[in-house]
């Protein structure tokens, strides 16, 4: 067991770095097992050393005297190990395991489905793609990822007009340096002509709003004097 723990752990251990989620997760069914065999070896240490205490001296401890002593040594190890975890399950595992991670995920979701016609088309995050397409906004160009905008050589295809052709934008926490480390131009240009309508802690629904492209040229009024047209 101990080899087999280790061996699941040694990607992290080695690379000087952290248990990601899937392997504390991967850990749980080997730590459990780990936990039983070790409170079996503890039990069975237990018995033999109470049967060698009545056995050697029998008055000292009866059969009630040694359901007792058990009970007593069973709640004091539990209370023990409660005591030595009892500072990271306040501090870490509660707040962990009760924290709604991905509330502003869901919330921006459900307020792109309530607020934004089906005709619109919507550019989103890939962890949010899904969600937003589900919501019946027609076929796969609808609901574009991020990437694509700039990198997919079938959106031009879809979207003539570029960025310009899209209404709606999902920024999650990571999609503005995404765009600066991709270079992904016509998104940066797309968010910079974009203003936030509503916001979700990290997330943000924007409206883009294309500039006007006017070739008029501003009009200018020459006032002249009527007298100096006359002959």
């Amino acid at each position: 067991m101990p080899v087999a723990l280790l061996g699941w752990a040694a990607p992290a251990f080695l690379g000087e770095g952290y248990l990601p989620a899937m392997y504390v997760i991967g850990l749980v069914p080997l730590l459990a097992v780990a936990a039983a065999a070790g409170a079996t070896h503890a039990w069975r240490a237990l018995s033999t050393a109470l049967d060698g205490v009545q056995r050697h001296r029998p008055e000292l401890l009866g059969a009630r005297a040694r359901t007792a002593a058990t009970a007593v040594l069973g709640v004091a190890a539990v209370a023990g190990t409660a005591v030595v975890l009892a500072p990271e399950v306040r501090e870490r595992s509660l707040p962990l395991a009760t924290a709604q991670a991905n509330q502003d995920w869901r919330d921006a979701v459900a307020w792109v489905r309530a607020n934004v016609p089906a005709s619109d088309d919507v550019v989103v995050p890939f962890s949010a793609w899904d969600a937003v397409q589900d919501q019946g906004r027609g076929g796969p160009w609808n609901v574009v990822a991020i990437e694509k905008v700039d990198l997919d050589t079938a959106f031009p295809a879809a979207h003539p007009g570029g960025w310009q052709d899209l209404e709606w934008i999902l920024e999650g926490p990571s999609v503005d340096p995404m765009i600066d480390d991709l270079g992904l131009t016509q998104m940066r240009q797309a968010m910079d002509s974009s203003r936030v309508v509503a916001s979700f802690g990290d997330w943000n629904v924007r409206e883009i709003v294309p500039p006007t492209n006017s070739s008029a040229t501003p009009t200018t009024s020459v006032t002249t004097d009527p007298q100096e047209q006359q002959p």
